[in-house]
């Protein structure tokens, strides 16, 4: 049988938590370039750079690796021996808790000019102090989900949400330059509504304008110099952390504002929903 070098790529590895408690310093470990240049032979490659490395207990060594291009640290696990390599996620088998997650959240940040320049271009849906940039597709399933979620949070004033639009899906620039372009009177309504306005019968209540189509080149260009992928994409106003993905919201919550927030009760039958006030970047008008 061939000896091969084994790649596991974006698996859940389950190990003892006997092994991987403790992180020491690197002193046993292979330098992770050396097994990255064999993994993508490219030696002295540039896809990586290695952001920091540990030594677990047992036969694993770990770094925190960014990708050129991408503003999100990944968690690069290898074996002593350099045979096995694989980018994902450590589960602790004794609490099924992920290893490492403290590693990564350490360098998923924005330099505080990158934040401000998205500030400036976002659509700012809520007044609350508490604020979270949110990159979404509007045709983007799970970023609907998430803001339908967020949705009576919002409404409370117990987060605000900076909207910035990266077009992804066939449709969406146009949804995302009628969104900038339409005035509103509930923003959050009009986002779920929007990807309705698709349909061949409602194409025509789409709504463009010159400043809305600059907005939103400004929006992606913004983006693609920061790396952005993927959407939801989330931007934690508080301390410029970036979590990328689905997150379950009250984790997403907590983590915006440091401490836990309790979901607001659901409106009485009949009762008026409060609309949160909603304003964006290059004060284009959204009929706040």
């Amino acid at each position: 049988m061939k000896r091969f070098f084994g790649v596991f790529v974006a698996f859940v590895v389950l190990f003892s938590s006997l092994g991987i408690t403790r992180a020491r310093a690197a002193d046993a470990c292979p330098s992770p370039e050396t097994i990255l240049d064999k993994l993508f032979k490219q030696p002295g490659n540039n896809r990586f750079t290695i952001l920091q490395q540990v030594s677990l207990d047992g036969d694993l060594c770990a770094a925190v690796a960014k990708q050129t291009g991408t503003f999100q640290p990944r968690l690069f696990i290898y074996t002593k021996d350099g045979r096995y390599a694989f980018f994902g996620t450590v589960v602790q088998t004794a609490d099924m808790k992920p290893w490492g997650q403290d590693l990564v959240a350490k360098y998923s940040k924005l330099e505080p000019g990158v934040v401000a320049n998205l500030e400036s271009l976002a659509i700012h849906v809520g007044t609350s102090k508490t604020r979270v940039i949110m990159i979404t597709d509007p045709l983007c399933p799970f970023c609907k989900q998430i803001v339908q979620a967020l949705k009576p949070f919002v409404a409370k004033n117990q987060i605000g949400l900076d909207i910035i639009f990266e077009a992804m899906h066939k449709g969406s620039h146009r949804v995302a330059s009628h969104l900038l372009c339409a005035k509103h009177t509930d923003f959050i309504t009009d986002y779920l509504d929007a990807p309705k306005l698709l349909d061949a019968g409602s194409a025509k209540a789409l709504t463009t304008c010159s400043l809305g189509t600059t907005i939103l080149g400004e929006m992606g260009g913004a983006l693609q110099t920061v790396g952005v992928t993927s959407t939801p994409t989330f931007v934690l106003e508080r301390n410029n952390e970036v979590i990328t993905g689905v997150v379950p919201v009250q984790a997403l919550l907590s983590k915006a504002s440091g401490k836990p927030l309790v979901m607001p009760a659901a409106p009485s039958r009949g009762a008026s929903a409060n609309r949160p006030a909603q304003t964006v970047g290059k004060a284009l008008d959204t009929g706040k």
